[in-house]
């Protein structure tokens, strides 16, 4: 195993120079920003794979890394060699720096394109060479712009938590991608429920668990799981809204209740169409009023609770406008995402 404390240096060979661009790199790293690089992964394509050292510091491990490419003009090509050929070893290859300037501009641009995405580990330093014909030196620099897509949150988080299952943000059918775009969109409108609407098995909960959350950026969720609420609209009722004490039989203590549970989270409804009839009717307000208001069983007092309202189902649209109170369905049906099934995202099996 590579020790991970070595800088490591992760650059594309410079077709006409390449010796020279690489010296100066390493050069003006040390000298200029105090980066000692102990590690260089070069990316070649076929044509120079017999390419000897380049003339660097003996004790700086070089290692290259084949990568056929057919048009170095061809951003997507590039791009794909670089997601499934590179990205899987820089694991083993950190701190990572990148020099993004050696190369075709279509080579430049999709390092952008990554780090724009997030794919690359956190605290990844991208550094841009310039070399002056005139007075033969080399600068460098590093670039310092700050990414905040949806991927790239994404993936940050993922890394922070790898011990959590991740619903995959990258695709390569065009209706998943437009789906978690979609996505990506609607779930930054705060204070309007979301309805994902999913096969079942095709991750709706994981992906609220997983995406859902960062993009609304809070960190509590509280599941409903509306199949597993008893039949009984009193016991459910006082499982959503609470009680207080004497509100019933049995009724010892006052109970907060999952909306209340919620408060300063997200509260999401699972399998929607599930969610007993009389119960709809007392969501609908819970809904269309800002503050969320309602009251808990037995008491004549108004609480409020601050949540963002999410809701999955595994009904068609049409199906479920009819399962659904008319009010409640008006409600919650502003902000759709339809995640398609894998059968109809074949690219996505590759």
């Amino acid at each position: 195993m590579v020790k991970r404390e070595q800088p490591t240096l992760l650059t594309w060979h410079s077709h006409r120079a390449g010796d020279e661009v690489l010296q100066n790199a390493l050069q003006s790293l040390a000298q200029e920003h105090k980066v000692y690089i102990r590690r260089v992964l070069y990316l070649i394509q076929p044509q120079h794979k017999n390419l000897a050292k380049p003339k660097i510091a003996a004790d700086i491990e070089f290692n290259k890394l084949i990568l056929p490419i057919d048009d170095p003009t061809a951003h997507l090509e590039i791009y794909e060699a670089v997601r499934d050929k590179v990205l899987p070893k820089i694991i083993n290859y950190l701190p990572l720096h990148i020099n993004i300037s050696p190369g075709t501009p279509a080579m430049h641009t999709v390092w952008l394109i990554l780090h724009a995405g997030g794919a690359f580990p956190n605290n990844t330093i991208l550094w841009s060479s310039q070399y002056d014909h005139k007075t033969k030196i080399t600068r460098i620099d590093r670039m310092n712009f700050p990414i905040n897509t949806y991927l790239a949150e994404i993936r940050l988080q993922a890394s922070k938590q790898p011990e959590i299952a991740q619903y995959d943000a990258e695709y390569r059918s065009p209706a998943r991608q437009n789906s978690l775009l979609q996505l990506s969109r609607y779930a930054r409108l705060l204070g309007a429920p979301l309805l994902i609407i999913g096969e079942r098995g095709i991750g709706k909960t994981r992906l609220v668990e997983t995406h859902v959350t960062r993009l609304k950026q809070k960190k509590k969720l509280i599941t409903v799981a509306c199949g597993t609420l008893d039949s009984d609209s009193g016991l459910a009722e006082s499982m959503l809204f609470g009680h207080i004490k004497g509100a019933f039989t049995g009724a010892n203590k006052d109970r907060a209740g999952l909306l209340k549970e919620a408060d300063g989270g997200i509260l999401f409804l699972d399998e929607i169409q599930d969610l007993p009839k009389p119960l709809q009717r007392k969501l609908v307000r819970i809904f269309q009023d800002r503050k969320h208001r309602y009251r808990p069983v037995g008491s004549d007092k108004e609480q409020e609770t601050d949540i963002e309202i999410v809701c999955a189902s595994n009904r068609p649209l049409d199906e479920l406008r009819k399962i659904l109170d008319a009010d409640l369905f008006d409600r919650l049906s502003h902000l759709i995402i339809e995640i398609p099934p894998l059968r109809d995202c074949r690219e996505d099996l590759e």
